[in-house]
C-alpha cells in the first residue's frame, strides 16, 4: 500500500507543477509515455496504475514498475518509427542502406552491437534475445522488437 500512496503524492504533484509536459512509465519489459496535458484521471486498482487519457486507458503493472518521470519532451521508445529512410528491419534482418557505424541498443539503453557499414547490408539479428531495440545509423533512428 506504500508504494501506491507514494506514486499517487507524486503523481499529484507532477501533475500541477508540469501540465505542458510528459509522463513516461518505465516498466520491466517497456516504456510508455503521454502527455500530461492529455491525462484525465490516475487511478490505481490491486495491481495496476490506471491513467486514463482523452485518447486511450493505460493499464500499467505495478510489480513491473520501474519509475515514473516527467520531462519537457517524452521519451519513450514508443515514439520512435519502425523504419527510415536508410534503415529497416524484414523478418528478424536488420536492412541498412548507407555508411558508418550501426548502433543497436537495448531497451535499457545498453550498446549490445556495434558495426562498421559500406552501402547495402542485410545483418542478422538472430543472436540477439528477444525484446525491444534501437538501431542507429548516423542521424537515423529507429526501433524493432525481435
Amino acid at each position: 500500500m506504500n508504494k501506491k500512496l507514494m506514486i499517487a503524492a507524486f503523481l499529484a504533484c507532477a501533475l500541477g507543477a508540469q501540465a505542458d509536459g510528459y509522463l513516461t512509465a518505465t516498466l520491466a519489459s517497456r516504456e510508455q509515455s503521454v502527455e500530461l496535458a492529455s491525462v484525465q484521471k490516475i487511478t490505481f486498482d490491486q495491481a495496476h496504475v490506471v491513467i486514463q487519457t482523452s485518447e486511450e486507458t493505460l493499464t500499467l503493472p505495478l510489480s513491473e514498475m520501474q519509475k515514473i518521470s516527467f520531462t519537457a519532451t517524452p521519451t519513450a521508445i514508443a515514439n520512435l518509427g519502425a523504419e527510415s529512410r536508410n534503415l529497416g528491419v524484414q523478418g528478424g534482418t536488420i536492412i541498412v542502406h548507407g555508411k558508418g557505424l550501426l548502433r543497436v541498443y537495448n531497451s535499457e539503453g545498453r550498446l549490445v552491437s556495434l558495426r562498421r557499414v559500406n552501402g547495402s547490408e542485410q545483418i542478422s539479428a538472430s543472436a540477439l534475445p528477444h525484446g525491444l531495440y534501437i538501431i542507429q545509423l548516423g542521424q537515423e533512428t529507429i526501433k524493432f522488437v525481435r
